[in-house]
């Protein structure tokens, strides 16, 4: 790829960072990395999220690791697999389902019979935010996220979010918008599963 920037966010150094890179890509990204600085930080970034992510799972990992992490890895193959890196729209209090049609259409981006309370599938990452399409059964544990949104917008079934500040409802069609350093829990409160974009943003 000649730009650079779409080179970084095609997902190729991430599968370059975890080994799983073509002998081919990963020549080629060495050599990437002598001439433009911008692909050695952005390496540099992957490397300590990485990092970052497996000493916290050291500790108590969230029952959300597993799933999206899985996610991410889904995410890489495919693209490995020749999959085209897509850039979802950023969620705002005016979206709608029918704004995210392209990837709810498709028949591959499914909530699998033998799921286990969570399951996720990544549909756009870039250096601005990650987007999935989500299902949650039964809840989301306490956290925080310091400096980034976290943005869902409900597509099946109802939720409940616990902060500071209370308790809030969404059904079906609601925006849901968490700011940076809010602590919240996220409890499932339909007889489905709560299917959502999820999305972190970056502030």
């Amino acid at each position: 790829m000649s730009d650079i920037k779409e080179y970084i966010d095609s997902g190729v150094l991430e599968m370059y960072v975890l080994g799983i890179a073509s002998e081919e890509e990963a020549e080629h990204i060495a050599q990437l990395r002598l001439s433009h600085p911008e692909v050695e930080e952005e390496i540099r970034l992957i490397e300590e999220s990485l990092e970052a992510f497996a000493l916290a799972s050291t500790q108590q990992p969230p029952i959300t690791a597993k799933p999206f992490t899985l996610a991410i890895i889904n995410y890489i193959e495919r693209l490995q697999a020749g999959e085209t890196p897509s850039n979802p729209p950023i969620i705002t209090a005016a979206s709608k389902p029918s704004d995210y049609s392209v990837w709810l259409d498709r028949s591959d981006l499914q909530l699998p019979e033998d799921y286990n309370g969570m399951h996720a599938w990544v549909i756009g990452h870039n250096d601005q935010a990650t987007t999935a399409i989500a299902w949650i059964s039964d809840m989301a544990p306490e956290e925080v996220h310091e400096s980034d949104y976290e943005k869902f917008l409900i597509l099946e079934g109802s939720c409940a979010v616990h902060t500071a500040q209370g308790v809030q409802h969404f059904h079906e069609g609601d925006v849901l918008i968490i700011e940076p350093g809010i602590v919240h829990t996220i409890k499932i409160t339909s007889d489905i599963p709560c299917k959502v974009i999820l999305q972190r943003h970056a502030a």
